[in-house]
């Protein structure tokens, strides 16, 4: 399993007999415990943070490339499709029809073909339209996030607390 070396892979299956119970999705292979690391994203994550902050602060500036790359994500049209992930923004159509969900991550479970408010989300009957939401990236956030470190600043306040609505 050559491919799968240092990648992450869910174990499939854990046989209770045998010198190699174990194996994971995508493999035919079979694996001992030794062969396998647990891997935890928290702790990952844990981990990147504490090499951003090991870095002098504001000592690097964006290079061109990534200024152009970020100016043309920027500029280009939003289409959401079923399924995207959405933050819900503070509009004053969100804090009538979804206070709730105000600041939080959804699931879009519906787009209409038409209509000013085509967009539904997971666990909210009203309709939304583009101004009301903000697609969500957790790449983007993480970067973000990761920004916001390496320039000795905190990330959002509400970041360990994020609302996900996931149906």
């Amino acid at each position: 399993f050559a491919q799968g070396v240092g990648g992450v892979y869910r174990i499939s299956d854990v046989a209770l007999s045998g010198d190699r119970p174990f194996r994971v999705d995508g493999c035919d292979a079979a694996f001992t415990a030794e062969d396998l690391e647990p891997f935890s994203a928290t702790r990952s994550l844990s981990t990147l943070a504490d090499a951003l902050l090991a870095q002098p602060r504001g000592s690097e500036k964006a290079s061109p490339s990534r200024e152009r790359s970020a100016s043309v994500a920027a500029a280009a049209p939003v289409r959401l499709s079923a399924g995207d992930f959405v933050r819900i923004r503070s509009t004053e159509a969100t804090r009538s029809d979804f206070a709730q969900g105000v600041g939080g991550v959804y699931r879009l479970s519906e787009v209409a073909p038409s209509g000013d408010r085509p967009f539904r989300v997971a666990g909210c009957d009203a309709g939304f339209s583009l101004e009301d939401l903000e697609p969500f990236s957790a790449t983007r956030s993480l970067s973000s996030l990761a920004e916001a470190l390496m320039a000795g600043t905190q990330g959002p306040a509400n970041a360990s607390s994020s609302r996900t609505g996931d149906a």
